[in-house]
């Protein structure tokens, strides 16, 4: 955009800590964003992430609504733009809607995220913001080319953390989700671990044919046994409740194909996900 024609004094920034690394965080910083429209770098990996997040993209909306600038354009989140002006207490949020309503422009880019815009109470926000909202979580690039690039990235992430901790080869992996991120983890999977038995479970019934011709076996509800070796969670939610790790042989891997930071609800105390051979019996949180 900057290229295009935007002055690098009228860009704000918020980076997403899970994904952003130091130097794309350094790059947009270095392209003329100004030191107060960028959010402070985060990296405590302890701090409950949704909130810690939320409260980043506040600082930074009202950051912005202080500027009072005469057109808007929300890039990437969206939903979080609108989760921080929902999040606020009533009066500022009047104040905040007063001030970004008519001018703004959001922009979705994940699926995940373009569910909650389409529930309340996020509709009802948009609708008093009066703003157009367009999502390219559908469109043919995301759906085409980078769903198969991020199941191709699950698996690599997946194959260097197992080499990391010295665990064995897979002889069984869960994939949970079969849309499109999930389908390109199961093919890449499938490609790199000939040997492995993969089950992928779906809740709607009609992608098992598509599943199967994959050579992984389609699973009409969540399992309840299958001591798995491996875990990918593929559906844009929480995907591993804390009460099935049964399922789970010891020192299994879980990864996330999501674009959340906690896809795999595991265990209430993430600074115990670390390493093989401690309790939970997990290894190796790989994500996308």
């Amino acid at each position: 955009m900057v290229e295009d024609g935007l002055p690098p004094e009228r860009m704000w920034f918020v980076d997403i800590p899970y994904s952003t690394n130091r130097t794309a965080w350094g790059g947009v910083r270095a392209l003329g964003c100004p030191v107060d429209q960028a959010a402070e770098w985060f990296d405590d990996s302890l701090a409950p992430h949704a909130k810690s997040q939320l409260a980043r993209v506040q600082g930074i909306v009202r950051r912005l609504a202080r500027a009072a600038p005469d057109r808007c354009l929300v890039v990437d989140d969206g939903a979080c733009f609108v989760r921080a002006l929902g999040a606020t207490q009533q009066k500022e949020r009047s104040d905040l809607l007063k001030r970004f309503r008519g001018r703004t422009h959001i922009v979705e880019q994940t699926t995940r995220e373009y569910r909650y815009l389409k529930e309340q109470p996020y509709t009802r926000t948009v609708s008093e913001l009066d703003a157009p909202l367009v999502s390219v979580a559908r469109s043919y690039t995301k759906t085409f080319l980078e769903g198969p690039f991020i199941g191709a990235a699950v698996a690599r992430a997946v194959s260097e953390g197992l080499e990391r901790v010295s665990c064995e080869d897979l002889a069984s992996a869960l994939v949970i989700g079969f849309g499109t991120v999930g389908d390109a983890t199961t093919r890449a999977l499938r490609e790199t671990n000939e040997g492995t038995r993969i089950d992928v479970f779906d809740t709607d019934p009609g992608k098992a044919p598509a599943i199967a011709t994959l050579g992984a076996r389609p699973l009409p509800s969540f399992p309840d046994r299958g001591a798995y070796d491996l875990g990918v969670g593929c559906t844009g939610y929480g995907s591993f409740p804390l009460e099935k790790r049964s399922i789970l042989a010891d020192e299994a891997d879980l990864a996330s194909g999501s674009s959340g930071h906690s896809k795999l609800t595991v265990s209430p105390r993430p600074d115990k996900v670390v390493t093989c051979g401690q309790e939970p019996r997990l290894c190796a949180l790989a994500s996308s």
